[in-house]
């Protein structure tokens, strides 16, 4: 059964489209590096075609994931006294084994402050970028 050439570019004029539509609708996640600009051509491409919506989306994603990194610790000690009810067996099991194992006080300290430390840089960087981008939608 061949395909004819007419039904070959509608399906190359919808696959291109498909694409443009991917590439130019605002990024759901952060698009945005350390220092508040924008990352990726994607995100170029989206930021130039859509100005203001582009930047709305990006400030609620900045809004989630900073929110997230700040419910982060509640989430972890949830789930560490075993209230999570989430967890497979296997997943428990696991758990229960790796909390079995003796563990050197200093270096767990010392990477639970290590990841305390990156999670409120991170907090520090996304409040940053969710107040520039708050000046760049009222310009």
């Amino acid at each position: 059964m061949a395909i004819s050439q007419t039904t070959t570019n509608i399906l190359l004029l919808l696959g291109g489209v498909a694409v443009f539509l991917w590439a130019t609708l605002p990024p759901q996640k952060v698009a945005f590096d350390r220092t508040c600009e924008i990352k990726g051509l994607q995100a170029h491409v989206s930021e130039t075609l859509h100005g203001g919506r582009f930047w709305r989306a990006q400030l609620d994603a900045a809004i989630k994931a900073r929110q997230w990194q700040e419910r982060l610790p509640a989430e972890m000690a949830h789930w560490r006294d075993g209230n999570g009810d989430t967890a497979t067996p296997l997943e428990s099991k696991m758990s229960r084994l790796s909390s079995e194992e003796p563990r050197d006080a200093a270096a767990q300290q010392e990477a639970e402050a290590a990841e305390q430390r990156q999670r409120l840089g991170d907090i520090a960087w996304l409040t940053t970028c969710e107040n520039a981008i708050r000046a760049r939608l009222k310009d």
